[in-house]
């Protein structure tokens, strides 16, 4: 996926350094820890992949909280021309979401898959281990250094070992999303970015924030930085 098109957002020196950020693959799969930001995420990607001309499945396998689910905005994807796929949950029991593993292996198809936090959540998608560890899926793990349980390196890393773990993933790109809320701004994603790449030894593979603070954050930083725009309104954000 290239992010060439919006340049005049991002802006052009780091359109160019997003250039082939998911590795080809027509396949990217969200995992990580509870509240990360992946799903923000995951619909940005598949709206920006739409825009750009590509039809494209999402799936929302969250299966692991009844609130804030990107199925709950699959009208706003819809409107961009994304197909949406999920199963209700009786009971929020856990039921698998169907055609996951024939979208996986279509040569035609593009698919972004949203996957429930934690290692629980991932545990649902470990059955199609063999197909995401092909080249043709990039498996994007969401970290947020200021959530609790991933601001410090220990948990940082104890996340990465059991998400990976449970989905049986084998490697992962690392996107940090620096947010404090829809208040966060320039330096404090600037410095969460920074804090991840000391947990890390190295720059995360990109950094996602509000797309309004991308030129002042992409000129502070050497990994690309994306935009994010928030389709998800909560009830006391309407």
């Amino acid at each position: 996926m290239e992010y060439s098109h919006i340049a005049g957002i991002i802006g052009a020196e780091n359109a160019a350094k997003t250039s082939g950020i998911t590795g080809g693959g027509k396949n990217i799969v969200f995992i990580g820890e509870s509240g990360c930001g992946k799903t923000e995420a995951s619909m940005d990607f598949a709206i920006a992949l739409s825009k750009s001309g590509v039809a494209v499945h999402f799936f929302d396998m969250d299966q692991t909280k009844p609130l804030f689910r990107a199925r709950d905005s699959a009208s706003v994807m819809e409107s961009f021309g994304v197909s949406v796929h999920y199963q209700q949950q009786p009971q929020d029991l856990p039921v698998m979401v169907p055609a996951v593993r024939e979208i996986l292996a279509d040569r035609q198809a593009h698919m972004v898959m949203d996957v429930g936090g934690s290692d629980r959540g991932a545990r649902m998608i470990g059955q199609f281990s063999g197909l995401i560890n092909s080249d043709a899926t990039t498996a994007i793990f969401v970290i947020n250094p200021y959530r609790p349980w991933t601001n410090d390196p220990a948990g940082v890393a104890d996340a990465i070992s059991r998400v990976t773990g449970g989905s049986r993933i084998k490697k992962v790109k690392i996107a940090c999303n620096p947010a404090l809320g829809f208040e966060t701004t320039a330096q404090e994603a600037v410095a969460g970015s920074k804090t991840l790449a000391g947990f890390l030894g190295k720059p995360p593979d990109f950094t996602f924030v509000r797309e309004e603070l991308v030129g002042e954050v992409a000129s502070q930083l050497p990994e690309p930085v994306l935009p994010i725009h928030i389709y998800i309104r909560y009830p006391w954000q309407v």
